[in-house]
Formats: C-alpha cells, structure tokens, sequence
C-alpha cells in the first residue's frame, strides 16, 4: 500500500506540471501582441480550459486515493490494533468494576507482557489477567498508529497496573501475618476446647472415630516448635482470599476457605462457616488500619479510572472509524 501511494503521488505530480504548463502555454498563446486572430485565441483557450481541468480532476483524484488511503489503513487498525486493545482494557474494567461491586475477588495480580514480576504468595493454579496489547504494540511499528496523548495514557495505565501489582505484594505479606494471628488465636482456644481435650484421650482407643478438624490443629500445633504457628495455612489461605479480602466480602472468604481446603480435606461438615466467617471478619478489621492494605485499595482506584479513560478512548476511536467509513450503526 505504501508503494502503491509513492507511485501515485509521483504520477499525480507528473500530472500538477503537465496541467500548469498548459495553462501557461494557452495563456501566452491567448495574450500574445504578436499572436493575433481568432484561431490562436481559440488555441490558448483551449490549452488553458484543458489544463484547468486536467488540475481540478488532478486535485479531486488525489483527494480520494488518499482518502481510500486514509478509510483502508483506519478499517486495519480497527481490526488489528484497536479493537484487540478495547476488548483487553474491557476485560480488565469488568474486572475490576465486578469486583467495586463485591460479585467478585480482585484479581491477585496482572500480567504484564515482557515483564518478570512474580508474585510471593499466589497460587500456582492461578492465571491472572493479562496486559498484553500495548507493552507488544509500543515495541513495534504499531506504535505509530496512536498519538502522543494516547500513548501517554496508555503508558499511564501501564505504570497503574505495575503499581497495584506491587502494592497487592506488600499487602499480601501484611494479610499473611495478620492471618496467621488470628489463626493461631483461634486454634489455641481449639486446643484449650473439653471436646478437643476429649477426642485426644479417645483417639487411640478403639473404635476410632474420625475426626479431620481436629486432626488439621494437632497438626498445625505440633508444627509448632519448627516456626510460627499456622505459618503455612495463611500463606495459602491468603492466596485463596486476598480478592474477597480487599472486595470487603469476608462472607466470600470464608465460603472460599469452607469449600476448598477444608472442604477438601472432609472437615467442613464439623466446623461452621460462621468460624472463618469471624476469622477473616477480625483480620480485616485489623487491615485496615493497615497503610499497606490502604495502598492497594488506592492503587486499585487509580488503575480503575485510567481503565475507564483508556477504554473510552478506544471505543471513541473505533466509533469514529464505524460512522466514517463503515456507514453508522448497524440496521440490525
């Protein structure tokens, strides 16, 4: 297409010369003192009305090859470049919005193309959501079709995500510790409990009785000597509920924690939802008096209004190409 146009503009151009030496060779023959009589005059007329119009036609011509240009090089943006971004910056603001809504977790972390940000504490099943697009668009030929003010805001956004992921991390440490606290407080008085007492003394007596709950704080108690107790579970249970968490939906932590691990390990029917329920209910209590925790929650916010920003501009952009050059809205 590029070629296609440098021949044009070179024939057009050929063109331009051929039309104003017409015009000025009819003009001389039209308005020469020694030229005179009515079939000159005729000739210079001739030359200059053709060459008048050989301009014009010249003129309009280039008008529309480039505006042809112009429709074919916005209809593959549209395809290529504009619309795959829109649909991954949509993405990223349901997210989020979803989440503003407490229908769903905040997402632990984003991936960035081209970055090595790993986060501690995430689940190894965990696929986040991705940034893709424009780190991949701005590192080729692609970046010439967004303006400064675009690349900017989309720079913008870049730096919002690169944030939220490192505030989530520190966020995830402070979660952690405050979770394993209140964990430990809540299997000590376990412990301390006459039917915890009482299933020890039974337990290998015969018939035994199973009891996974139990079994789960014996086990995390007799870890005790070898680090802190609980360390384990709420690095895992952090991962798990970190989204809830900063969603304010600790209803949604616990019925995450009820159905996964302890769920999984046949434990759940013995231990009531109301139990994680107050566990994630005093964690966050403590979160957020938390600056950590009050960073991601701003983080989060910033990154949510430049999504907004960036979306919009995007679908402004494809709506013009659509009105312009596609025919308007759809009949259907």
């Amino acid at each position: 297409m590029h070629r296609l146009w440098s021949f044009l503009r070179r024939w057009l151009s050929i063109l331009y010369f051929i039309a104003i030496a017409l015009m000025v060779v009819g003009a001389l023959l039209f308005l020469a003192p020694g030229l005179k009589g009515t079939v000159w005059q005729t000739i210079g007329g001739v030359l200059v009305g053709t060459g008048f119009t050989m301009l014009v036609t010249t003129i309009t011509s280039q008008q529309s090859i480039h505006e042809q240009y112009k429709k074919e090089a916005n209809l593959q943006r549209k395809a290529d470049v504009y619309g795959p971004l829109h649909a991954e910056l949509k993405e990223l603001r349901e997210i989020f919005d979803e989440a503003h809504a407490g229908r769903k977790p905040y997402p632990l972390w984003i991936e960035i193309t081209g970055e090595d940000f790993r986060p501690s504490f995430y689940m190894s099943a965990y696929t986040p959501p991705t940034f893709f697009y424009w780190p991949t668009f701005k590192n080729n030929y692609h970046v010439d079709d967004f303006t400064d003010s675009a690349r900017k805001l989309l720079d913008n956004v870049q730096s919002c995500i690169r944030a939220y992921n490192e505030a989530s991390q520190i966020a995830r440490k402070v979660i952690k510790e405050k979770l394993r606290q209140h964990l430990e407080t809540r299997m000590v008085k376990v412990e301390q409990s006459s039917e915890y007492k009482e299933w020890l003394q039974k337990r290998n007596q015969p018939p035994y009785i199973s009891n996974r709950w139990f079994e789960f704080i014996q086990n995390q108690l007799s870890f005790a000597s070898f680090g802190p107790i609980a360390d384990g579970e709420s690095n895992s249970w952090t991962a798990q509920t970190f989204g809830w968490l900063l969603a304010d939906r600790v209803d949604q932590a616990a019925i995450k924690m009820n159905e996964s691990d302890i769920g999984n390990m046949g434990a759940s029917e013995r231990v009531p939802i109301s139990w994680f329920q107050d566990l994630f209910e005093a964690t966050l209590i403590d979160l957020k008096n938390d600056q950590a925790y009050q960073g991601t929650i701003d983080a989060q916010e910033k990154l949510f209004k430049r999504l907004q920003h960036a979306e919009k501009r995007l679908k402004d952009a494809m709506n013009y190409i659509r009105d312009r050059y596609q025919g308007g809205l759809p009949p259907v």
